[in-house]
């Protein structure tokens, strides 16, 4: 008749080997998959699964081997399974959940509160290319982890439970393993060259039918952001045909990067007629 360590040892088999698979589904599949859709249809799709993925059924398999994995370490103490269930704990915290929480997570939050439908086709590019050539590698490292997590726990289960411990030496090769890993993921995230620093936005509001200030000078580069704060509708348009907006109410916000010297005319197109009109000089 099974033991409770030997219950609890399959339970442990079973979460780790649910999360092995997930990350290994998203690196072959969902991943590519993304990869091939525009900057827009990325971010919205990204933000979708970030925030449906946070419910109890993956909760439990996540969590679930971060709690087992040491309680089975622990009952198999004296064995010829206990290395292997340590090094497969060490593994599984350094590079699954702690590269999940120090690295992907962060930048599921940092998504999450980016607003696409506000946000110029600049912005969004940028946005883009700092989560995705930061967050694909770390997945990569967390899909390696726990692979290497379901290989060591199946390791100690086929171990006969009353083998001798194996030598110490294990476990120093595996702590050097999870060293390893955990300095990878590490380096992913702050060894990549710092990306390029944007001057603050510049605000301009609409009130009434003007925009104040009607004439900005601003640097190469400058996002210029145009805050709605009457009960119209406005846009913004550039005379030479590069911008177009949105109409947007009361509160909302519109965004353009200048990246080119110049001098751009702009005016809302329900209140041209009405002389709201603008000028940012570009240097």
């Amino acid at each position: 008749m099974p033991t409770f360590s030997t219950i609890l040892l399959a339970a442990t088999a079973t979460t780790t080997a649910l999360m092995a698979g997930l990350f290994y589904a998203y690196s072959c599949s969902v991943v590519p998959g993304l990869g091939r859709l525009p900057d827009t249809g990325y971010i919205a799709a990204m933000q979708s699964i970030n925030r449906c993925i946070q419910n109890p059924v993956f909760f439990m398999g996540f969590m679930g081997a971060l709690l087992l994995l040491p309680l089975s370490t622990y009952l198999q103490y004296g064995s010829g399974r206990f290395y292997f269930l340590l090094a497969a704990t060490i593994v599984y915290a350094v590079g699954v959940f702690g590269v999940t929480a120090a690295g992907n997570v962060p930048l599921n939050n940092a998504l999450d509160a980016f607003n696409v439908h506000t946000a110029s086709t600049e912005e969004i590019a940028r946005q883009r290319a700092g989560f995705e050539n930061a967050w694909n590698p770390l997945n990569t490292v967390r899909t390696l982890a726990s692979v290497l997590t379901v290989i060591l726990v199946i390791t100690a289960c086929l171990v006969p439970p009353k083998t001798l411990a194996v030598k110490t030496p294990v476990a120093i090769k595996t702590a050097l393993l999870a060293g390893f890993l955990f300095f990878t993921s590490t380096h992913l995230t702050t060894a990549r060259p710092p990306a390029h620093r944007q001057p603050p936005a510049v605000t301009v509001s609409m009130k009434g039918m003007r925009f104040y200030p009607k004439t900005i000078e601003i640097p190469a580069g400058t996002t210029v952001e145009w805050v709605n704060e009457s009960d119209g509708w406005h846009n913004v348009v550039l005379e030479d045909g590069s911008f177009s907006s949105s109409l947007v109410k009361k509160g909302e916000i519109i965004r353009y990067t200048f990246s080119k010297s110049g001098t751009y005319r702009y005016y809302c197109q329900p209140h041209r007629i009405m002389g709201m009109k603008g000028v940012v000089v570009v240097k």
